[in-house]
């Protein structure tokens, strides 16, 4: 039998210190050049929303006055949490990558990693915020003082809400309400939605790789890769969207690889949790029935699903007199007064000219803005 050869060259062996050593510098300056270039293109050639330190969304150093330097116990947890990760590689190798191992450790590396900034940014200030940075769901959540009236009221109420709030449905602000309700504490609270995240998305992840890789270790293997990626990693200890992205990961495992005890169950319960948190959950639908389309032949699923989710909704109205339908819309004119974004911005996005409306509309969102986060303050929805 003709012998496998090994792979040759400087990264035959990703592990080795020179190979380390390369990769991270010729990471990094790739990662310089392509700022430089966006940067150049936005300055020079077409004129768009150019974060200055692309692709890096937002970051900071930290240092005073912002922040504080890290200290020893900073240090100790990072120490701790890549003693940890090491140990993990080691462990979830012997039991090939079972899934409740997977979400132990995600956990404790995505909790651990956050906590190396210190409690207060780790865990308090993603729900309550510090000083003007605000988490805006929970702000609002305080400031309900009934829930039914809330509900019963909210199309009505979004504009007064702060920026995030009024883009969603109730259930983004009322998941804060009622978890600050049972928890009191914001940490806890923090910590509760950074578990429930890892739950949901990496059994979701996990279930779809098991059915594409038909291998129980190579799915673990590549659902650990997942959970290893920064945006994971600070996200899902700090944002709601982590439990709204699980939940539609959710409604893609059950409806591509559906349950056979449960049927279309599965999907339609991910897809009222995520429509109730986020209108981005919306679009799953047209995906569905094109997807079921061009597979099966058929929509039947696909149908079942709306019609779940439209007979819901309209006994949600006759409960509460929540009208969803047109909290979406009141949540799309306030993100994007002048319509589609790719629309609204064509001029600006072709020959560098800014809408005569938009200095306009951007005075108009800035005094909503303003008076939301003026009428908080004393805000009560009774």
């Amino acid at each position: 039998m003709e012998q496998m050869r090994k792979p040759q060259g400087l990264f035959s062996n990703p592990l080795n210190p020179k190979t380390i050593v390369v990769m991270t510098i010729s990471f990094v300056v790739i990662l310089v050049a392509l700022n430089l270039f966006v940067r150049y293109l936005c300055l020079n050639v077409i004129a768009f929303d150019c974060p200055q330190n692309w692709p890096l969304s937002m970051f900071m150093f930290r240092i005073p006055p912002r922040f504080y330097y890290p200290n020893v116990k900073h240090l100790t947890i990072a120490a701790a949490t890549i003693s940890f990760f090491a140990i993990t590689l080691v462990v979830l190798s012997r039991v090939k990558y079972k899934l409740a191992y997977l979400i132990f450790s995600g956990t404790v590396l995505i909790l651990g990693s956050n906590l190396t900034q210190g409690w207060q940014w780790a865990f308090i200030t993603p729900t309550a915020g510090v000083g003007v940075y605000q988490n805006e769901y929970y702000n609002d959540a305080m400031a309900i003082s009934n829930v039914s009236d809330f509900i019963s009221d909210y199309v009505n109420l979004q504009p007064e809400l702060l920026t995030h709030s009024r883009t969603h449905p109730p259930g983004a602000v009322l998941v804060y309400y009622f978890l600050a309700k049972i928890f009191k504490d914001p940490a806890l609270i923090s910590i509760f939605l950074a578990v429930m995240s890892i739950l949901i998305f990496v059994y979701a992840f996990w279930r779809i790789m098991i059915y594409e890789m038909k291998d129980e270790g190579l799915a673990g293997y590549i659902t650990l890769l997942i959970l290893l990626v920064p945006a994971v990693q600070i996200y899902f200890a700090s944002s709601l969207d982590s439990i709204v992205a699980g939940c539609m990961l959710g409604v893609l495992s059950f409806f591509v690889y559906p349950s056979r005890r449960y049927g279309i169950i599965w999907p339609l319960i991910f897809l009222l949790v995520s429509s109730f948190l986020s209108f981005g959950a919306l679009f799953l639908i047209p995906v569905l029935l094109g997807y079921e389309y061009l597979v099966e032949k058929r929509i039947t699923r696909g149908i079942y699903i709306l019609l779940g989710s439209i007979v819901t909704y309209l006994l949600l109205f006759f409960v509460t007199g929540f009208r969803y339908s047109e909290s979406f819309i009141v949540a799309t004119k306030l993100e994007n007064p002048l319509g589609p974004r790719f629309l609204a911005d064509r001029v600006k996005r072709f020959d560098g000219k800014i809408p005569p409306e938009t200095p306009q509309v951007i005075n108009m969102v800035s005094f909503n803005n303003s008076r939301g986060y003026a009428a908080n303050g004393g805000l009560s929805y009774r």
